[in-house]
């Protein structure tokens, strides 16, 4: 009677021990997948900056490009315009 009585403790024994170790490695498990997903998170916040970065990078650049080109064609505009007022301007002076 007395083996099986010491048997089952420590039978119980063997089994809390373990528990309470299998719960400890579940705890550290979740802080490290917090840790991960936080690590995550950053990362992720980081790519998405740089994406806004340089996709506002592209939308100046095409900006400043139309705007060269739209002053290209004024500044086209203008001399064309000046060169057929000098035109009318020298035929009203005769």
């Amino acid at each position: 009677m007395r083996k099986v009585i010491l048997a089952l403790v420590f039978l119980f024994a063997l089994v809390g021990t373990h528990h309470a170790v299998a719960q400890e490695a579940t705890k550290e498990g979740k802080e490290n997948q917090v840790e991960s997903k936080r690590h995550q998170r950053k990362a992720d916040r980081i790519k998405k900056k740089e994406e806004r970065k340089q996709k506002k990078a592209e939308e100046k650049a095409i900006k400043e490009h139309h705007k060269r080109l739209q002053s290209k064609a004024v500044l086209k505009r203008m001399k064309k315009n000046k060169k057929r007022d000098k035109q009318n301007n020298s035929k009203n002076v005769n």
